[in-house]
């Protein structure tokens, strides 16, 4: 939100902002306080999806880095031993899963294919 922003970054005061921009105040103070915590929390996609991962950041750059050393070695993994691979790592560093990757062994489609854009 662009009142939000020049409030922020210009110093303005929330209520000329409000008034400029014809947003009520406490909206403009709500995403202030948004914007104040993280850029990509006023869109709400990314804190969505942040809530939805199954593991960490770290803990899938670990996995991910597990992955390019076996290809380096010559092991490449297809698609399903990929899935298979990050449901025992999941298991090992008892991590809550969705009860589909118990129930099948193996990562959810869905998962592989987010993993594979955000690790390309």
């Amino acid at each position: 939100m662009r009142a939000a922003q020049e409030v922020l970054r210009n110093n303005r005061s929330k209520a000329a902002a409000a008034k400029d921009f014809v947003v009520d105040r406490m909206t403009l103070t709500r995403f202030i306080q948004k914007l104040q915590q993280s850029e990509d929390a006023i869109s709400g996609y990314k804190a969505v999806a942040a809530a939805h991962d199954v593991f960490s950041e770290t803990k899938e750059k670990d996995l991910a880095a597990h992955i390019i050393s076996l290809s380096d070695m010559f092991h490449g993994l297809s698609q399903k031993c990929t899935r298979t691979l990050a449901y025992e790592f999941g298991l090992k560093n008892n991590i809550n899963m969705p009860k589909s990757w118990s129930e099948n062994g193996l990562a959810g489609q869905d998962w592989w294919l987010g993993f594979a854009r955000r690790h390309q």
